[in-house]
């Protein structure tokens, strides 16, 4: 592979390592925003899932003929829920997903009082756990991504100065 082409790939894979870092920190830290500002005033309720909405998205290139091939088309799942704060009715999404799912099985949340709209999962795991599966994917992503981003750039300038090439001309001693 040419010198400047794992250059590029080198500095892109640099590129992609802070990038998905900061996606992962970013996410983590809304997440964990909301998780406190949902925990500083909380209110567990029963939520009703009320629907279920597949959306297909069939990737480009592919035939019409190959729409029902899972290979070639793509879904997002959205779960609505409603629940009732103070004599008032909400429908939101969840923001997360479970096979089980099924319209009109209740979900345990837990929702701010000062802002029905935020909730979070009454189930889930505790906060430190969380930090550790986003460290978990900032190490294996963005430290791999990086780290080899960083070997393809060095072994690039080391190829570099060692390919250097052979223009025929012998060096000669100036004896004769």
């Amino acid at each position: 592979m040419n010198s400047k082409v794992k250059q590029k790939i080198g500095w892109g894979l640099i590129a992609f390592s802070v990038v998905t870092t900061l996606i992962i920190v970013v996410t983590s830290l809304h997440n964990a925003a909301v998780r406190d500002r949902v925990l500083a005033d909380p209110l567990d309720v029963t939520a009703v899932i009320v629907d279920i909405v597949v959306t297909y998205q069939q990737q480009p290139g592919a035939h019409d003929l190959d729409f029902y091939d899972d290979h070639n088309r793509r879904y997002t799942r959205r779960v609505y829920v409603e629940y009732e704060v103070g004599g008032q009715s909400f429908r939101e999404h969840l923001g997360w997903w479970s096979n089980s799912f099924r319209i009109g099985q209740p979900v345990d949340i837990i929702v701010n009082r000062a802002n029905p709209r935020e909730f979070i999962n009454a189930n889930e795991g505790p906060e430190w756990l969380g930090i550790v599966i986003m460290l978990i994917f900032v190490v294996i992503f963005g430290g791999g991504s990086g780290i080899t981003g960083v070997v393809l750039i060095r072994t690039a300038k080391r190829g570099g100065r060692n390919n250097q090439r052979f223009d025929g001309n012998i060096p000669h001693s100036a004896e004769n």
